[in-house]
């Protein structure tokens, strides 16, 4: 066999790496003189499996060349040559993800982590929606490659790994249930345990797992108490203590780091106009600061009253514009999905990238925690919770929409003026 141009059409540029599975090689694709990884498996199965075993590889790449997600890099060709196996993907330029790791003095501080660990519950959420639904075997940092802008592809899915019955990569467990959401959970919150952690989940006992804060003080501890759950394979009659699909953790991680999801640290505007505002009195001479004092303090007992009504009355439409927003895009899912989804984060990032916020509110979950529909997904009511738009002369709990009756701003005449 000619180790330098397999099948005739992919030309060996360079071996990138020889491991214990296999060897990958960046090669030149003839038939369009592109670039492209190919990667040649060393099979430890029974000779007499071996072709079983392959034909299920060759059907699963087959299965893998149909997939397009921005997480995962294009599997192009897959086939057999001399008794060995061969995938093919594109090539990209980037550094794998333990290797990143490796150089590290210390672990990832964990909130850094958010926008690949939601990309992955992404990426599943997506493998879960095909048909037939796919389910990962493992997922390493070895697995993951870090692209010069930042963002990440994973250029392994373990599609491999029928040939290595038995074989567990070191540093990592594969359990032994049956794949399922919620063991994929498990998959890929080992990988996020290591790189906070900077140690190997099978440092540990699989049911026994150590919070991720214990071992790295600077990892936040809403994410600590997410990955504790996300790894915690015991059940418990009547009560689950682990996630029990990847929407429950989307979920938490929309909950608690919204800002890290949207890419941009979370800013405090009325903070920052206060520093602002301190930063150019500072610059002043006392009688100056006086005067301005007073002069705001003139101001304010003159306008203040008018600006909060009209503030108040701006979040009240705001408010409006939002529910109306909302009820639009679950329209739009059930139009897709023929019902209504059981909640209001299902709709991220397909139909909304980021549920709004009420401005009264201040957070989106007044949305979220009102939303009510049946089992089947019928019909949805969607309201804001709570006393937030009282300076409005707004009833409590509206304004509300309803999949029924439609719009009710909460007061006579706002159904008009609103639309």
């Amino acid at each position: 066999m000619d180790t330098t141009n397999f099948r005739g059409r992919y030309q060996v540029i360079e071996i990138i790496k020889k491991g214990t599975y296999g060897i990958l090689y960046k090669a030149k694709d003839k038939t369009n003189d592109k670039t492209v990884v190919v990667k040649e498996i060393l099979p430890r199965v029974d000779e007499g499996r071996l072709e079983e075993v392959g034909q299920i590889f060759l059907e699963e790449i087959q299965y893998m060349k149909k997939l397009d997600h921005f997480a995962l890099v294009k599997f192009l060709d897959g086939f057999q040559e001399g008794g060995r196996y061969y995938y093919v993907t594109e090539w990209l330029e980037g550094t794998n993800l333990d290797t990143v790791l490796d150089k590290r003095k210390e672990p990832f501080k964990g909130t850094d982590m958010i926008p690949l660990y939601y990309g992955l519950v992404e990426f599943l959420g997506y493998l879960h929606s095909q048909n037939p639904p796919y389910h990962l075997r493992m997922l390493r940092p070895s697995d993951i490659l870090i692209l010069p802008d930042g963002q990440f592809k994973i250029v392994d899915l373990g599609s491999s790994m029928e040939f290595y019955p038995g074989v567990v990569p070191e540093g990592y467990f594969i359990t032994k249930e049956e794949p399922d959401p919620i063991r994929d959970v498990f998959v890929i919150s080992q990988l996020i345990f290591e790189l906070v952690t900077k140690q190997p989940p099978a440092l540990y006992e699989e049911k026994k797992f150590p919070s991720p804060k214990d071992i790295n003080p600077n990892v936040h501890k809403a994410l600590s108490n997410i990955l504790d759950k996300g790894l915690d394979r015991r059940r418990t009659k009547g009560r689950e203590r682990r996630y029990q699909s990847v929407r429950e953790l989307k979920k938490d991680l929309i909950q608690w780091f919204p800002e890290y999801i949207k890419g941009e640290p979370k800013k405090d505007e009325e903070d920052l106009q206060t520093r602002e505002v301190a930063t150019k009195l500072g610059g002043y001479s006392m009688v100056g600061c006086l005067i301005i004092i007073v002069t705001l303090i003139i101001l304010a007992i003159t306008y203040l009253p008018k600006y909060l009504e009209e503030k108040s009355r701006k979040d009240y439409d705001g408010c409006c514009a939002n529910i109306k927003l909302i009820a639009q895009k679950l329209e739009e899912y059930k139009k897709k999905e023929r019902k209504y989804p059981q909640q209001l984060s299902d709709l991220i990032p397909t139909y909304l990238p980021m549920l709004p916020k009420c401005p009264a509110a201040g957070t989106f979950e007044v949305y979220e925690k009102s939303y009510e529909t049946d089992e089947k997904g019928t019909y949805f009511i969607i309201r804001c919770q709570g006393k937030y738009h009282e300076s409005a002369k707004i009833t409590e709990d509206y304004p509300m929409y309803s999949s029924v009756s439609g719009f009710d701003g909460g007061k006579k005449g706002n159904d008009e003026e609103d639309q």
